[in-house]
């Protein structure tokens, strides 16, 4: 991971800032808008998050898939987390890390004003801490099922990867069967004909 953050640094600080525009989208979120803003940040970040992860995979060579899911996870973490974030553009990260939770914790933020819908217009005949707080349950629970399928679609895509990797050394020695099959078929034909040529050769001299 350092060697890929050292190699790509402008896609390192793309996606701590991916991060920061998301921790931006979900307090808009909280507000009752944003959504489209959300489902954007949400994308560019999970973009980023991967490319690296693959960068990070050619970095360690022939074992690196086997750690591609931890490796997406720390990008995954440095990306909301500034501590983290800043090791990992520094490219002194010590060891793995893991997201805290979905996309990082976003209770606590200042609910901004304004970015609803129409349908807001009701919202004097609801409790405004009780509506609050339901936009905060819905946004963590929706943030946790993103980061869910992140993290099923990388472990699919990881053994997709493997399944090639295992297909095409099938191939390989498929063909390096067939091959030896044929020097095989090749070298008995010659023996056979030797054996036959004795086999005459023994009846004339009788």
């Amino acid at each position: 991971m350092n060697t890929a953050s050292r190699d790509r640094p402008e896609d390192v600080a793309a996606l701590r800032e991916a991060g920061q525009a998301l921790r931006r989208a979900q307090r808009k979120a909280l507000s009752g808008g944003g959504g489209e803003d959300l489902r954007r940040a949400t994308d560019d970040r999970r973009a980023l998050v991967q490319s690296l992860a693959d960068a990070g995979v050619a970095a360690i060579g022939a074992r690196g898939g086997a750690h591609r899911d931890a490796i997406a996870e720390t990008f995954d973490a440095a990306s909301v987390d500034d501590e983290l974030g800043e090791r990992l553009q520094a490219g002194t990260l010590e060891r793995e890390a893991r997201p805290t939770a979905g996309f990082g914790a976003i209770e606590g933020f200042e609910v901004l004003q304004g970015g609803g819908s129409d349908e807001d217009e009701s919202a004097d005949e609801e409790d405004p801490a009780q509506a609050r707080k339901e936009r905060a349950r819905e946004a963590r629970a929706a943030a946790q099922r993103a980061a869910a399928a992140e993290r099923a679609a990388d472990k699919a895509r990881t053994r997709a990867e493997d399944l090639k990797e295992k297909a095409a050394a099938a191939v390989t020695a498929a063909r390096e069967a067939d091959a030896d099959a044929k020097r095989l078929a090749d070298e008995a034909r010659t023996e056979r004909k030797r054996a036959d040529r004795s086999a005459k050769a023994a009846e004339s001299d009788a």
